[in-house]
């Protein structure tokens, strides 16, 4: 199964709050894993509760703190899914990866959360979304990788 591992491609959206003097508020985390065949196999999405409760929302995304405070689940319990659906891929995407990447490691970090090994292959999903949902984020891969009109 290492071998199949290889292949699949784990998209990552994630969805900031920029925050005074300190890393952006993670608002969402939006993923999807998709195999060799270009075949979604899982997708999440999650809103994350806020720790320090403060009153910041996220206008670039549309983030309603209203849904976050109904719909939220612990930046932990979330990222803890995320990082086994990690393990599982060796390609990882997304339209803004290196910063996605940056903020969700420094805060497995934060919380102890290690990944037992890292991917080394990043793809960068060319969208014109700035906070691309799921779907559109599936597809743009998708029409990038393989020329397909999705």
């Amino acid at each position: 199964t290492s071998i199949m591992i290889l292949h699949n491609t784990i998209l990552v959206s994630v969805s900031k709050a920029p925050r005074e003097n300190e890393q952006p508020k993670i608002l969402r985390i939006q993923w999807a894993v998709i195999n060799s065949e270009m075949v979604l196999t899982r997708g999440f999405s999650f809103f994350i509760q806020d720790e320090q409760q403060d009153d910041g929302e996220d206008q670039s995304c549309n983030t309603n703190k209203q849904e976050v405070i109904q719909y939220g689940k612990p930046i932990e319990y979330v990222l803890k899914k995320f990082i086994y659906d990690y393990g599982q891929c060796g390609i990882i995407a997304g339209s803004d990866i290196e910063s996605d990447l940056a903020i969700l490691e420094a805060e497995a970090k934060r919380l102890g959360i290690v990944p037992e090994s890292k991917i080394k292959e990043k793809v960068q999903i060319n969208s014109e979304n700035k906070c691309p949902d799921l779907n559109s984020l599936i597809k743009s891969y998708i029409r990038q990788k393989s020329g397909i009109f999705v």
